[in-house]
């Protein structure tokens, strides 16, 4: 089978093919959407009001990055996308949370730079800045595991 003009010049240009791309656009906007979530879950079983309130904080941040994922999904496909209601979020200690959270935020972080790095102008912008804010979001998680231990 011959592969096709676009998937050759993708390979040729390093360019990300926009199907790829909105794929990614579609799976960032869905992880966004259910870290807010497991954020907001997470800060009402705290007791702590400093570690409640950065959690309420990176909730906040989290649905912010969903909307500006899913606005750039709306201005390339004018298909909306809404959070998928996620499964209920399984009850385990607070800093068995935080490390996945972290763990979590550091893969997001990489996934984003390695993004920009062959999108289109506009997602290259928001993959960089998305790059920064799930870094800032490990180095809070890293703050509140050191908190507990």
């Amino acid at each position: 089978m011959e592969p096709s003009f676009s998937a050759v010049w993708s390979r040729v240009t390093g360019a990300v093919p926009a199907e790829d791309e909105l794929l990614s656009l579609r799976r960032w906007s869905q992880e966004a959407a259910e870290a807010a979530r497991y954020f907001s879950v997470l800060s009402r079983r705290t007791g702590d009001p400093a570690i409640r309130e950065t959690l309420r904080t990176i909730h906040r941040e989290e649905e912010k990055q969903f909307r500006r994922l899913s606005s750039l999904y709306y201005l390339r496909t004018g298909e909306r996308l809404s959070p998928a209601s996620g499964e209920s979020i399984p009850r385990r200690p607070l800093l068995e949370d935080l490390r996945e959270r972290y763990l979590l935020a550091q893969e997001r972080s990489e996934a984003y730079i390695r993004a920009s790095e062959s999108a289109q102008e506009d997602t290259k912008e928001l993959c960089l800045t998305l790059c920064e804010e799930e870094k800032r979001h490990a180095r809070q998680l890293k703050v509140l595991v050191e908190r507990l231990l």
